[in-house]
């Protein structure tokens, strides 16, 4: 796909025209979707997710949202999905870095009530036509336009920390709660994070978060 993903220079050029990036991974969809395999489809993803960010610019302590970009059933939220956003999450706060979720209304209240994320980007489908108290970034159905010939999403923004941030600089993490979740602490791990994260890290925190979650 056009732009995907975002390179170094792409987001220096953001940058100087006044534009942030907020990072957001997603790999397959529907029947290759990354949340199939449950928590251990995360040792593949997370730590792709992470080089991507780096190699693009993208600091510490700022959110990698992920994507569930499906309509997905309770059964399938809490067999596989919710074991892979954990997992998920689990690797990117060893690394440094904040849990965005990507999804509809019930997966992100799904995410809420078990504690997983801090940043929520909504998608319509199967939304209901509601919004999410706690999304951060909404993106409308069928609500696109063309920039030089390629089509992208228009969003609404409801926060003024969206997860977003510029190469080159330090993250700018708010000291007071957004949308109900404090991370004035995220700040604190930023400067002890370096190099490429890779996956066998990832596998040891994701073996830790299994004996520890249900």
């Amino acid at each position: 796909m056009k732009g995907k993903p975002v390179s170094l220079s792409e987001t220096r050029d953001f940058a100087a025209n006044g534009l942030a990036t907020a990072s957001v991974y997603q790999f397959g969809r529907a029947s290759t979707a990354d949340w199939l395999a449950g928590a251990s489809g995360a040792a593949t993803h997370a730590p792709q997710a992470i080089n991507l960010h780096q190699a693009a610019g993208g600091p510490t302590g700022r959110p990698i949202y992920i994507a569930i970009d499906d309509n997905p059933t309770w059964a399938q939220y809490t067999q596989q999905i919710r074991p892979h956003l954990r997992a998920f999450q689990a690797a990117l706060t060893n690394a440094g870095y904040l849990t965005g979720v990507y999804g509809n209304w019930n997966v992100i209240e799904w995410c809420v009530n078990d504690g997983i994320g801090s940043f929520f980007w909504q998608h319509d489908w199967g939304s209901g036509g509601k919004i999410h108290p706690r999304t951060t970034i909404h993106q409308k159905a069928k609500w696109q336009a063309y920039i030089d010939g390629v089509q992208v999403d228009i969003n609404s923004v409801y926060a003024a920390d969206w997860g977003q941030w510029t190469p080159g600089q330090p993250p700018i993490i708010p000291a007071v709660p957004v949308g109900g979740s404090s991370i004035s602490d995220a700040a604190n791990m930023s400067s002890q994070i370096a190099g490429q994260f890779q996956a066998p890290d990832i596998q040891r925190v994701i073996d830790q978060a299994r004996n520890v979650l249900p």
